[in-house]
């Protein structure tokens, strides 16, 4: 009796402790604009939050690109996630909450207006998404998609060097993870079929290898997550699904091939 009594109390402090943090770190966002601090100062404040974005920053890629790569970044999202698993989801979303509310005003801020923040708010409700659709709410992970589809398809469409609506496509897959986590199943599916039967028809011009590598990329994950999907609920045939593999094998070579010689 007297573990669960401890083990509550420590859970109970664990919680304090982490919204007087968030709370916190607020307040070093207020601190930051009011002195128009250096990006250093920002830089080791979202390490702390885990938002792995300056990896795909100093990447040699364009904007878009590396928009697209953070919805197809499955294993740092799982990364980030399976360490909040533990925590209760009211604390976690009141965590999110408060500083997407400070990163909001860094993103408003037009000493700020860069792609560390573009990519760090992007990446930041795309994780409270997926977050919100492993604890099974798909209410709150459709209110952070909604979030997610302003700066994705108006706050950012000017700066995009492709046909915004390849990058669309990556929000239209989201919309099918969060249908999925409603067991939505048939409408799930049939959404990440649209997003495959879009990027396959699109005309590309010899030669433009951003929009290439965005549908290539966007393609991979489309692949992965309706392979998954159609093996669990038994919906095509094997050989279906082989062949969907095998294709995924040929984008997965033609991916590490490129960053081998682009080194």
């Amino acid at each position: 009796m007297k573990d669960l009594e401890d083990e509550s109390f420590l859970s109970s402090v664990s919680v304090i402790t982490t919204r007087f943090q968030a709370l916190n770190d607020v307040g070093q966002i207020a601190n930051i604009i009011s002195n128009n601090n250096s990006f250093n100062a920002v830089k080791r404040l979202f390490r702390r939050w885990n938002l792995d974005t300056e990896m795909i920053l100093s990447q040699n890629k364009s904007f878009t690109e590396k928009i697209v790569e953070l919805f197809t970044e499955s294993q740092m999202r799982r990364d980030v996630i399976s360490r909040q698993f533990e925590s209760s989801f009211d604390n976690q979303e009141l965590v999110y909450s408060i500083r997407e509310v400070a990163m909001k005003s860094l993103y408003n801020s037009s000493s700020f207006q860069t792609e560390l923040i573009d990519l760090s708010l992007t990446s930041h409700r795309l994780s409270f998404c997926t977050f919100a659709c492993y604890r099974g709410m798909p209410d709150i992970a459709f209110s952070a998609l909604n979030r997610l589809r302003r700066i994705i398809e108006l706050d950012n469409k000017s700066k995009y060097e492709i046909n915004p609506s390849i990058v669309s496509m990556a929000l239209v897959l989201e919309e099918a993870k969060v249908l999925m986590c409603k067991h939505d199943v048939t409408n799930a599916i049939r959404k990440a079929k649209s997003v495959l039967t879009f990027l396959q028809n699109i005309s590309v011009n010899e030669g433009n290898q951003v929009t290439q590598n965005c549908i290539d990329l966007l393609q991979l994950e489309t692949k992965i997550i309706l392979c998954s999907w159609l093996t669990r609920y038994k919906m095509e045939t094997g050989n279906m699904v082989l062949e969907s593999f095998l294709t995924l094998t040929f984008f997965r070579f033609r991916r590490f091939r490129q960053s081998i010689f682009s080194r």
